[in-house]
Protein backbone atom coordinates (compact mmCIF):
# COMPACT_ATOMS: atom_id res chain seq x y z
CA UNK A 1 0.00 0.00 0.00
CA UNK A 2 1.33 3.32 -1.40
CA UNK A 3 -0.36 5.16 1.83
CA UNK A 4 0.74 7.74 3.82
CA UNK A 5 -0.77 10.19 6.64
CA UNK A 6 -1.19 14.28 6.85
CA UNK A 7 -2.24 16.29 9.72
CA UNK A 8 -6.02 17.02 8.64
CA UNK A 9 -7.23 20.73 7.61
CA UNK A 10 -9.43 22.84 7.31
CA UNK A 11 -9.73 21.79 3.58
CA UNK A 12 -10.80 18.18 5.23
CA UNK A 13 -14.15 19.57 6.27
CA UNK A 14 -16.40 18.30 3.75
CA UNK A 15 -14.71 14.88 3.45
CA UNK A 16 -14.98 14.53 7.17
CA UNK A 17 -18.52 15.52 7.67
CA UNK A 18 -19.77 13.09 5.14
CA UNK A 19 -17.61 10.16 6.94
CA UNK A 20 -19.13 11.34 10.29
CA UNK A 21 -22.72 11.12 8.66
CA UNK A 22 -22.08 7.84 6.35
CA UNK A 23 -24.49 5.37 8.00
CA UNK A 24 -22.40 2.23 7.71
CA UNK A 25 -19.46 3.95 9.34
CA UNK A 26 -22.14 5.34 12.10
CA UNK A 27 -23.06 1.81 13.36
CA UNK A 28 -19.45 1.67 14.74
CA UNK A 29 -19.63 5.28 16.75
CA UNK A 30 -20.47 5.40 20.21
CA UNK A 31 -22.26 8.46 19.86
CA UNK A 32 -25.50 8.07 17.22
CA UNK A 33 -27.25 11.30 17.75
CA UNK A 34 -27.52 12.94 14.43
CA UNK A 35 -24.57 15.20 13.52
CA UNK A 36 -25.60 18.44 11.71
CA UNK A 37 -23.02 20.18 9.53
CA UNK A 38 -22.43 22.92 11.68
CA UNK A 39 -22.45 21.14 14.83
CA UNK A 40 -19.47 19.00 12.72
CA UNK A 41 -17.76 22.23 12.12
CA UNK A 42 -17.43 23.42 15.61
CA UNK A 43 -16.24 20.33 16.54
CA UNK A 44 -13.39 19.33 13.40
CA UNK A 45 -12.24 23.36 13.89
CA UNK A 46 -11.92 22.71 17.43
CA UNK A 47 -10.01 19.16 17.00
CA UNK A 48 -7.34 20.66 14.42
CA UNK A 49 -6.52 23.72 16.46
CA UNK A 50 -5.49 21.63 19.86
CA UNK A 51 -2.96 21.02 20.84
CA UNK A 52 -4.00 17.90 22.49
CA UNK A 53 -5.22 16.25 18.91
CA UNK A 54 -3.29 14.82 16.90
CA UNK A 55 -5.55 14.37 13.69
CA UNK A 56 -4.51 12.68 10.29
CA UNK A 57 -6.17 11.49 7.07
CA UNK A 58 -4.97 8.61 5.44
CA UNK A 59 -3.56 9.20 1.49
CA UNK A 60 -3.41 6.77 -1.07
CA UNK A 61 -3.32 7.82 -4.68
CA UNK A 62 -4.14 11.25 -3.39
CA UNK A 63 -7.36 9.82 -2.21
CA UNK A 64 -8.80 10.05 1.02
CA UNK A 65 -9.73 7.05 2.65
CA UNK A 66 -9.59 7.33 6.39
CA UNK A 67 -9.21 9.67 9.54
CA UNK A 68 -7.16 8.58 12.74
CA UNK A 69 -7.00 10.90 16.05
CA UNK A 70 -4.81 10.84 19.02
CA UNK A 71 -6.91 13.22 21.92
CA UNK A 72 -4.13 13.13 24.31
CA UNK A 73 -4.75 13.23 28.25
CA UNK A 74 -1.85 13.04 30.83
CA UNK A 75 0.03 9.94 28.97
CA UNK A 76 -3.05 8.27 27.61
CA UNK A 77 -3.72 8.96 23.78
CA UNK A 78 -7.32 8.04 23.06
CA UNK A 79 -7.64 6.46 19.55
CA UNK A 80 -10.28 7.05 16.56
CA UNK A 81 -10.35 6.09 13.17
CA UNK A 82 -12.56 5.10 10.58
CA UNK A 83 -12.01 4.42 7.22
CA UNK A 84 -14.36 5.35 3.75
CA UNK A 85 -16.98 3.04 3.88
CA UNK A 86 -15.83 2.45 -0.05
CA UNK A 87 -12.94 1.26 1.19
CA UNK A 88 -13.85 -1.28 3.85
CA UNK A 89 -12.03 -4.57 3.50
CA UNK A 90 -9.04 -3.59 1.52
CA UNK A 91 -6.30 -3.54 4.61
CA UNK A 92 -6.96 0.12 5.34
CA UNK A 93 -7.96 -0.18 9.13
CA UNK A 94 -4.52 -1.73 9.60
CA UNK A 95 -2.83 0.36 8.26
CA UNK A 96 -4.28 4.01 9.11
CA UNK A 97 -3.65 2.36 13.04
CA UNK A 98 0.00 1.29 11.79
CA UNK A 99 0.89 4.52 10.40
CA UNK A 100 -0.64 6.88 13.12
CA UNK A 101 1.16 4.53 16.09
CA UNK A 102 4.14 5.37 14.12
CA UNK A 103 2.88 9.41 13.63
CA UNK A 104 1.89 9.86 17.55
CA UNK A 105 5.43 7.92 18.71
CA UNK A 106 7.22 10.37 16.31
CA UNK A 107 5.12 13.56 17.50
CA UNK A 108 4.09 12.93 21.24
CA UNK A 109 6.93 11.22 23.28
CA UNK A 110 4.61 12.14 26.44
CA UNK A 111 2.37 9.63 25.37
CA UNK A 112 3.00 6.09 27.20
CA UNK A 113 -0.44 3.88 26.74
CA UNK A 114 -2.59 4.01 23.51
CA UNK A 115 -6.27 2.98 24.36
CA UNK A 116 -8.71 2.28 21.82
CA UNK A 117 -12.41 1.72 22.83
CA UNK A 118 -14.55 -0.58 20.27
CA UNK A 119 -17.98 -1.83 19.94
CA UNK A 120 -17.57 -5.40 20.53
CA UNK A 121 -20.42 -6.20 17.10
CA UNK A 122 -17.18 -4.00 15.29
CA UNK A 123 -15.03 -7.48 14.61
CA UNK A 124 -12.98 -6.16 11.75
CA UNK A 125 -11.48 -3.10 14.68
CA UNK A 126 -11.02 -5.85 17.51
CA UNK A 127 -9.11 -7.90 15.03
CA UNK A 128 -7.04 -5.02 13.64
CA UNK A 129 -5.95 -4.24 17.73
CA UNK A 130 -4.97 -7.26 18.34
CA UNK A 131 -2.67 -7.93 15.39
CA UNK A 132 -1.25 -4.83 16.21
CA UNK A 133 -1.02 -6.24 19.89
CA UNK A 134 -3.02 -3.97 22.05
CA UNK A 135 -4.46 -6.12 24.89
CA UNK A 136 -7.82 -5.88 25.56
CA UNK A 137 -8.51 -4.36 29.15
CA UNK A 138 -12.11 -4.39 29.34
CA UNK A 139 -15.08 -5.74 28.12
CA UNK A 140 -18.98 -5.05 29.50
CA UNK A 141 -20.52 -7.50 26.44
CA UNK A 142 -21.30 -4.64 24.59
CA UNK A 143 -17.83 -2.47 24.64
CA UNK A 144 -14.01 -2.77 24.66
CA UNK A 145 -10.94 -1.41 25.62
CA UNK A 146 -7.73 -2.36 24.15
CA UNK A 147 -4.32 -0.69 25.58
CA UNK A 148 -0.93 -0.75 23.67
CA UNK A 149 2.28 0.42 26.34
CA UNK A 150 4.76 2.70 24.00
CA UNK A 151 7.12 2.33 26.82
Amino acid sequence: MESFLRPANKSDLGITFLWATDPLIRKNSFNQSTITKSDHEKWFNAKISSVSCFYYILLDNGRAVGSIRFDICNDIGTISYLIDSAYHGRGYGRDILDKGIMKIKANCKEVKILEGWVKNENTASIRIFEKLKFRKMYDDGLKSRFELQLT
